[in-house]
């Protein structure tokens, strides 16, 4: 089995020998490609959210120990809108997440294929 890492940093390489068998794998390739750096980025900006909302908490907390509480509901607020967002990009990283574990799981199955002559009947998902 090919890592997703190998497969990114020897993108050519691997499209090569491919292309060598007779087997255009690019499209599967720029896809499982695209699909990863959409995941790399929603995981970035998901956990960037929970970042700031464990802050904004830990702020609402010093402001009720200080008895400043003129900020809090609109830190509340904020931490709201928050939770919302990260809801969502948990959503969206799971699709893409699952997305990206079928075509790789796929392109796996086409690299047991094209190296090893197995029948279709010998693949079952």
């Amino acid at each position: 089995m090919l890592k997703t890492s190998y497969i990114i940093a020897n993108k050519e390489e691997v499209i090569n020998s491919l292309n060598k068998r007779n087997f255009n794998s690019e499209d599967l390739i720029n896809e499982l490609i695209s699909l990863d750096d959409k995941r790399k980025s929603i995981q970035t900006e998901y956990e960037n959210m929970l970042a700031e909302s464990n802050t904004i908490s830990k702020e609402i907390g010093q402001l009720f120990k200080s008895d400043n509480k003129d900020a809090v509901p609109e830190l509340k607020q904020r931490s709201s809108e928050i939770k919302k967002s990260t809801k969502v990009l948990s959503e969206d990283l799971v699709q893409v997440k699952m997305k990206f574990l079928i075509y790789y799981l796929r392109f796996q199955i086409f690299l047991t294929k094209v190296f090893h002559q197995v029948t279709p009947r010998m693949i079952i998902l």
